[in-house]
C-alpha cells in the first residue's frame, strides 16, 4: 500500500473573491498546491524553439466537493515572456489526452494579453465536472522562440503533482523539485461551513519526549468557509490502540497549512508500522465530509544534520568561527546528529585545499568569503520563513540561532537512513567503506547522489591567520570519491555503495573518520542540492555495524550481545515488541523480530 497521499490542494477562497471580481463571477474558488505563489527565477531551461507544456494534477479528492461545479477558468505564472508567443491553458482527464477546454492568449491581440508573472484566463464555455470526481489535469501550453526560462516552482514539493515535456515529447515528472504555480477556478454551490481535509502526513521517532513517542507532521486543508483553529485527531495501526491528541493550527478558509503533532503509542514502531491519522472532531464545528478524514502517514527516520564550513589558514575571522562550531559541538544536545566537512576555500586558498573545495564555491550567491557554514545545503538559512531565499551560506549571529537551525532540521525528519560500516586490509593501509542506504515510499528526490569523504581532526598548524601559537584543525579533507559524487541507483528501497581510501601513514587514524551523505545534485542549481541525510563513522570503530541496515552475518561460535537498535538507529534499551537489529561481540549484526 501506497504510504503517501497527492497533498496540498490550496483553496484560497477568501482572497480568491476579491480577486476574481473583475470577471464578474464571486462563487469562485481557487484549486492548486502553491498558495497563490509565483517563483522570481527558475531552475529550469530549454535551449530550444517549440512548445513547452506544464501540467498540474488535482486528485479526485480534491475535487469532490466540487462534483458538477463548473471550472472556469486557469491562474498560470511564468517567470519570463521574454521570447514567447502564444499561451494556451487547458484542462485534461491525462496528460496525453485532449483539451477538455482551453483557450489562447498572445502577447498582443487578445484578452488579456501574456505577461511575465500571474495569467489568469477564462474559458469561453467552463468544463462541467463530473458527478463523479475522478483526476484531472490542468496546465497550459506556451511557444517559446529560443531558449528562455519559464516554469515557475515554488516550495515545498508535492509528490506525482507537477510535470512537463517540450515539443510532444516524454513527460517529466519534476514533483521533487517544487509544485508548478498554476492553479484552477472552480464555481459550485452549497459550500460547507466546515470541511477539513487531510491531505498528506510523516510520521517519526521523537525520541526527546519518550522512547516510543512519535511525532506527525500533518498537512491539512481547509475546503470550509469558517477557520479552523483546532481540531482533534486519532492515531492507530493494527495491533496498536488508537490513541487520541488535540492539534492547534489555525487553518484559514481555503488554506492549506502544515500541522503537528505527538503521541506515545507505548510500544515501538517502525517504517512496517501501518499507522493510520483520522479526524475526530473540529473545534467549533461538524465537518461535512469524511471521505477525506483519514490519512496514512508516511514513516520518516531519524534526520542527522551536514554542516559544511568554509575556512582556510589564511582566513583571521575563521578561528572565531571554527571555536564556535567547536563549542556548539560540545554542548548542542544533538552532537551525535550532526557531522561537519571543512573546504578550504571562500578566503584564498591552503595546503589543505581540494579540488571539490574550489567546486563548492558555486553555492555562493554573490561574493564569496569565510568563514561561513551551509546546513544541509538548504537555501533557507538564516532567513528559515523566506522559501524565495537563495542564499545557501550563512554566519550564525548567535549560539540561539545556530541551536534553533538545528533543532529544526532534526525535526523535520528523513525519507531516507544511511549506515556505514568500515574496515582495513590486511596491513591497515586501505579502508574501505561500504555505505546502505534505505529509502521510504514518500522519497521524490529527483537525482540522487552519494558522497563520501574521509576527514581527520585535530591537524597542528603554526599558520593559522588570527589564531596565536599552537592551533589544531578540525575537519580536514583527506579523500574523497568525487566532488558530486555518484549516482544513487535504488534496487527498489535500497541501495549498496562501496568505496575505497589509500592511507597514509603520516595520519592519525585515532583522529579519523568517515561521511557520506546523500543529496540532490541538480546540474543547474546550486540551491536545489538539499542534503537527504548523512552517517558519519571514526576510523576506530571500523568492523562494526553502526546502524544495521547492512545484512547479518551469520556470527561463528560464543558472542555476547553489545547493543540493540530499532531500524531508525536509536538505542533499545530491552527487547520490546518489533523488528531490532542486535549487534555482536564480533562487530556483525542482526536483524530479529520480537513478538
Amino acid at each position: 500500500m501506497k504510504k503517501y497521499l497527492l497533498c496540498l490542494f490550496a483553496f484560497l477562497a477568501s482572497f480568491g473573491l476579491t480577486a476574481q471580481a473583475t470577471e464578474g463571477d464571486d462563487n469562485t474558488v481557487t484549486l492548486g498546491y502553491c498558495n497563490g505563489q509565483a517563483a522570481s527565477d527558475a531552475t529550469i531551461q530549454i535551449g530550444k524553439r517549440g512548445w513547452l507544456e506544464c501540467g498540474l494534477r488535482l486528485s479526485a479528492s480534491a475535487l469532490q466537493n466540487y462534483a458538477g461545479g463548473e471550472l472556469k477558468a486557469i491562474r498560470a505564472a511564468i517567470v519570463s515572456r521574454m521570447n514567447t508567443d502564444s499561451l494556451i491553458v487547458w484542462v485534461r482527464k491525462d496528460l496525453n489526452g485532449e483539451n477538455l477546454a482551453e483557450k489562447l492568449i498572445r502577447r498582443s491581440g487578445t484578452t488579456p494579453t501574456v505577461q511575465q508573472g500571474w495569467n489568469e484566463v477564462w474559458f469561453d464555455e467552463p468544463y462541467r465536472l463530473p458527478a463523479e470526481a475522478q483526476d484531472l489535469f490542468v496546465g497550459f501550453s506556451i511557444y517559446q522562440k529560443t531558449g528562455v526560462k519559464i516554469i515557475s516552482q515554488v516550495q515545498p514539493p508535492v509528490t506525482n503533482t507537477s510535470y512537463y515535456r517540450f515539443n510532444g515529447g516524454t513527460w517529466n515528472d519534476i514533483s521533487g523539485m517544487g509544485v508548478l504555480s498554476i492553479e484552477a477556478l472552480v464555481g459550485g454551490d452549497n459550500l460547507p461551513d466546515y470541511e477539513l481535509g487531510f491531505l498528506s502526513a510523516s510520521i517519526s521517532p521523537a525520541p526527546g519526549k519518550g522512547s516510543t513517542a512519535m511525532n506527525v507532521q500533518l498537512t491539512a486543508h481547509n475546503y470550509g468557509l469558517q477557520p479552523v483553529s483546532a481540531f482533534r485527531v486519532k492515531a492507530y495501526a493494527p495491533g496498536i490502540d488508537a490513541v487520541e491528541a488535540d492539534v492547534v493550527c489555525d487553518i484559514p478558509a481555503g488554506t492549506t497549512q502544515e500541522c503537528s503533532f505527538s503521541f506515545d503509542p507505548g510500544v515501538e514502531s517502525n517504517e512496517y508500522t501501518d499507522w493510520t491519522v483520522e479526524l475526530v472532531s473540529i473545534s467549533g464545528g461538524e465537518d461535512a465530509q469524511p471521505a477525506n478524514n483519514t490519512v496514512k502517514p508516511a514513516f520518516s527516520f531519524l534526520r542527522n544534520v551536514l554542516i559544511e564550513e568554509f575556512t582556510t589558514l589564511r582566513c583571521p575571522n575563521c578561528p572565531s568561527m571554527a571555536t564556535f562550531l567547536h563549542d556548539f559541538l560540545a554542548e548542542t544536545p544533538y552532537a551525535d546528529r550532526i557531522s561537519v566537512i571543512a573546504h578550504h576555500s571562500g578566503y584564498y586558498t591552503d595546503m589543505y585545499t581540494v579540488s571539490a573545495d574550489y567546486d563548492y564555491l558555486g553555492f555562493y550567491s554573490g561574493s564569496i568569503y569565510a568563514p561561513s557554514l551551509m546546513m544541509n545545503r538548504r537555501p533557507i538559512y538564516p532567513e528559515y520563513d523566506n522559501r524565495n531565499n537563495k542564499v545557501t551560506n550563512f554566519i550564525p549571529g548567535s549560539y540561539e540561532e545556530m541551536q534553533g537551525y538545528t533543532q529544526t532540521e532534526v525535526g523535520r525528519g528523513a525519507d531516507v537512513v544511511m549506515g556505514m560500516s568500515l574496515a582495513y586490509n590486511a596491513d591497515s593501509t586501505r579502508l574501505t567503506v561500504t555505505v546502505d542506504a534505505r529509502k521510504n515510499s514518500n522519497y521524490a528526490t529527483p537525482n540522487p547522489y552519494i558522497n563520501v569523504f574521509l576527514l581527520e581532526d585535530d591537524v597542528y598548524t603554526r599558520d593559522q591567520s588570527g589564531a596565536y601559537g599552537d592551533y589544531y584543525l578540525q575537519h580536514i579533507t583527506r579523500g574523497y570519491n568525487s566532488s558530486w559524487g555518484t549516482a544513487v541507483a535504488w534496487d527498489q528501497k535500497n541501495f549498496t555503495y562501496t568505496y575505497s581510501f589509500d592511507l597514509d601513514p603520516g595520519w592519525a587514524k585515532e583522529n579519523m573518520e568517515v561521511v557520506s551523505f546523500i543529496y540532490n545534485y541538480d546540474y543547474y542549481s546550486f540551491t536545489n542540492r538539499e542534503v537527504d541525510n548523512c552517517v558519519r563513522v571514526k576510523l576506530a570503530d571500523a568492523g562494526k555495524d553502526v546502524t544495521g541496515i547492512r545484512p547479518a552475518v551469520q556470527p561463528q561460535g560464543q558472542l555476547t550481545e553489545v547493543g540493540r537498535y530499532d531500524l531508525s538507529g536509536r538505542p533499545v534499551t530491552k527487547a520490546r515488541k518489533g523488528v531490532q537489529v542486535v549487534r555482536f561481540s564480533d562487530g556483525t549484526s542482526k536483524k530479529v523480530v520480537v513478538p
